[in-house]
């Protein structure tokens, strides 16, 4: 999900399990751990998903509110790669906007 070359957190919908995934193991802070929830879809084919992150949270909303995982995420500020894949099978995204966000303190 988010990381550079030496960091990284990901945030995996596993619908074969039926769970979402949320590993910081790797993000930089060493008390960061892999978190678990219970996935409730629609179905169990098609999943969708609304992701909002911050520069120390991500927040995981499927099939309109159905789950909600939130995640605080104390990486790098260099961490700011984002990436997008599938694991074991193959995924078609019907639609994927960014949207940026500004500075809360004025200069």
């Amino acid at each position: 999900m988010r990381g550079s070359s030496d960091q990284q957190a990901l945030l995996e919908f596993d619908l074969r399990h039926g769970e979402i995934i949320f590993d910081r193991s790797k993000s930089g802070n060493k008390s960061a751990k892999v978190s678990r929830c219970q996935l409730e879809s629609c179905s169990n084919h098609q999943l969708f998903v609304r992701i909002l992150m911050d520069s120390i949270s991500i927040e995981g909303i499927t099939d309109g509110g159905r789950t909600i995982m939130t995640n605080n995420l104390f990486s790098d500020p260099s961490s700011n790669n984002l990436s997008i894949y599938t694991r074991d099978g193959r995924a078609i995204f019907r639609s994927l906007q960014t949207y940026g966000i500004g500075s809360v303190i004025s200069d």
